[in-house]
This record gives C-alpha cells, sequence and structure tokens, in this order.
C-alpha cells in the first residue's frame, strides 16, 4: 500500500462529522478520494463516501489503470462519476460515457468531470438504460444516491421521473473505431439483466472485452446473467467479494 493510501486512511478516521464541518469552515470546493480523483464534496450522501474513502476497494481501479491497450468505457449507473474518471485517467482510453439519470446525481457527476477537466473524454449523459425510449419512475433512497433503482419492489418514499434509451438507441452514441476494446461497468440496483439484454442488440456487442457487474445471488435474474454471460464466451476474471450472495464481478470475453 502506498503512502498516499496510508495518509488518506488515517485521514478518513475522522468522524465524518467533523470532516465535513471542517470542510464547509474551509469553504472546500473539492476533495481528492483515495483513488486520487477530485470529488464536489456531498457528505450527506453515503456513496459520496464510498467514492472518498476506497470502500470499493482497488480491484477495478487497478483493472483500469492498467489497461495496456487501447479503450473506451460505458459507465452504465455512473453515479458521481468516480470509475469514469479513473478511466479516462489512462491515457489509453479514448472516451467514456457517464450514463447517470437521476438529476441530482447527474449534477454532481458533471462538477466532477469538470473539477477533474475530463470534459474531453468523459461525456455524461442523463438516462438510463431500459427496454424502450419512454420515461419511466426511479425510486430514489435519501443520503444514498447510489440505491437508486427502477426495480418494482424498490417501494421508495421519493420517486423521480427519469428518461430512458433502449440497445438500439445506444448505437445512435457509442462508436467503436479501430480495435479498441470496449469496456463496461454496470451498477443498476436490480437492473442489470435488462441492461445486458440491451447490449446485447447494439452492433457493438461482439466488441464487448470486459463487463465488471454488481451480482445480489438473491435475485434470480441476476445468477441467470452470469450463466447468459458464460454462454457468450464470458469468463470470470475476479470478484470482489469471498461473500457467496452479493458481489461485484469482472467478465472478460474469452472468444
Amino acid at each position: 500500500m502506498n503512502i498516499f493510501r496510508i495518509i488518506f486512511q488515517k485521514l478518513y478516521k475522522l468522524p465524518f462529522k467533523l470532516y465535513w464541518f471542517i470542510c464547509q469552515l474551509l469553504n472546500t470546493k473539492s476533495l481528492h478520494s483515495i483513488y486520487k480523483i477530485k470529488l464536489t464534496p456531498n457528505f450527506s450522501d453515503q456513496t459520496f463516501r464510498f467514492c472518498l474513502k476506497g470502500t470499493y476497494g482497488y480491484q477495478f481501479s487497478n483493472f483500469l489503470n492498467n489497461q495496456k491497450l487501447p479503450f473506451i468505457f460505458l459507465d452504465i449507473g455512473a453515479n458521481q462519476g468516480l470509475f469514469s474518471l479513473i478511466a479516462a485517467r489512462n491515457p489509453l482510453c479514448r472516451k467514456a460515457w457517464a450514463f447517470e439519470p437521476v438529476k441530482s446525481t447527474y449534477g454532481m457527476l458533471i462538477k466532477n468531470i469538470s473539477l477533474n477537466k475530463q470534459f474531453n473524454k468523459v461525456q455524461g449523459i442523463r438516462c438510463a438504460i431500459s427496454r424502450s425510449n419512454l420515461d419511466q419512475v426511479i425510486g430514489i433512497t435519501p443520503n444514498h444516491s447510489g440505491g437508486s433503482s427502477l426495480m418494482d419492489d424498490h417501494h421508495a418514499s421519493i420517486t423521480e421521473t427519469i428518461h430512458c434509451i433502449s440497445g438500439v438507441d445506444l448505437n445512435d452514441i457509442i462508436e467503436v473505431i479501430d480495435d479498441e476494446q470496449v469496456l463496461i461497468k454496470i451498477d443498476t440496483e436490480g437492473y442489470e439483466p435488462i441492461v445486458i439484454a440491451q447490449l446485447k442488440l447494439t452492433h457493438f456487442w461482439h466488441r464487448i472485452t470486459h463487463i465488471y457487474i454488481e451480482i445480489d445471488a438473491n435475485r434470480h435474474a441476476d445468477q441467470d446473467v452470469v450463466k447468459f454471460l458464460i454462454c457468450e464466451g464470458f469468463c470470470e476474471v475476479f470478484r470482489t467479494s469471498s461473500a457467496s450472495d452479493h458481489f461485484d464481478i469482472l467478465m472478460r470475453r474469452s472468444h
């Protein structure tokens, strides 16, 4: 572990209320996360705190940092843009598309793209990937932007109508050139099977080399996603947890 991470881990042992108070007192406009990405302060949000202190671990961020071939990156469920910005930092990343449908979270995403001076590489898109381009209602979890979900069983107290696009619509947005890899991250709180089905309809499906996806084994459809990807020629590279019921998994196309 490098010194930068050690220092930040010690700093984040401060109670967040105290840290938030100090940042307000100093009128802090940006903070460096442990991933060396600048973030707009948003301490009331649990997902922001995860991004700031490294809760997501380093397997996927290291994977993006260590890419040795040209690639593009689709961040579906981008939230505040952490992984899009990590991808864009790699000189071999030509472009990243960050899909985030919730208005307030999308606003934070755009601020973070600006803070990191990555408008030339990262394009924020305020929409979700779904079965059609009709508007849908998304459930929002208070103080945890990463908990927003289009699933019918979300039972959220706060909702918002969002714009959606289908896989066919993606064909008009995403351009793959030469032999560059297409890397995908999907974090959509239970909507992953629908996103995968829509990606299958795109012209670039067979150009996708890696898919990083959240799996909740308590959802039968999530188990089916892994089986489907294996049938499509993908194999497991790593998973981020030893837990058998809830983990993130990186799948690589092997043929």
